[in-house]
């Protein structure tokens, strides 16, 4: 059996629950800036032969209707002719804060890049915000998800919905000449 002093136990006791209550009282306030000054950034994997221009975004809670503000960061630039492009996905409006930039910027060699898009879709559901790197004659293509609401995917109806003897529901599908 060991024994440990009294009075040295007593001590610890104190400075633990004065550390801990010590933490408690500064710990909502320091969790709430740190919340609020950070970014979540989502880091896109590239190929190895792509542009070199790797990318990061940031997208907000999106509804329909509202504009919500999409982040966009470039790294890895290395090349004078680094441009990005994007393009808006179909039920979305798209825009720059930067003037003279509606679908494309020239990427400033040997410096990380944040672009903010003003991004309104009109529906709810899953929509992707295409983004093209270019650099050095190479390109790559990305896509940034944008969930939409609910973020279901709807999908158009086609065919007819018919009832086989056995119960079973089909598909009818029209064939197409190829």
């Amino acid at each position: 059996m060991i024994r440990i002093p009294t009075l040295l136990l007593l001590s610890a006791g104190i400075c633990i629950s004065s550390q801990a209550q010590a933490s408690t009282e500064t710990a909502p306030a320091a969790r709430h800036a740190k919340a609020k000054a950070k970014t979540a950034w989502v880091h896109v994997a590239s190929k190895h032969n792509g542009s070199g221009v790797r990318l990061a975004y940031s997208v907000p809670s999106m509804q329909p209707g509202r504009t919500g503000t999409v982040q966009l960061q470039f790294s890895g630039v290395q090349g004078d002719d680094a441009r990005v492009e994007w393009r808006a996905p179909e039920g979305a409006s798209v825009t720059s804060a930067v003037a003279g930039s509606s679908t494309g910027l020239a990427l400033p060699r040997g410096q990380v890049t944040t672009l903010s898009l003003d991004v309104t879709p009109t529906a709810d559901g899953m929509a992707y915000l295409d983004v093209f790197t270019t650099q050095n004659g190479r390109g790559s293509a990305q896509s940034v998800p944008l969930k939409v609401g609910s973020g279901k995917v709807f999908l158009k109806r086609e065919g007819t919905l018919q009832t086989m003897p056995s119960g079973e529901a089909v598909i009818s599908l029209p064939s197409s000449p190829k």
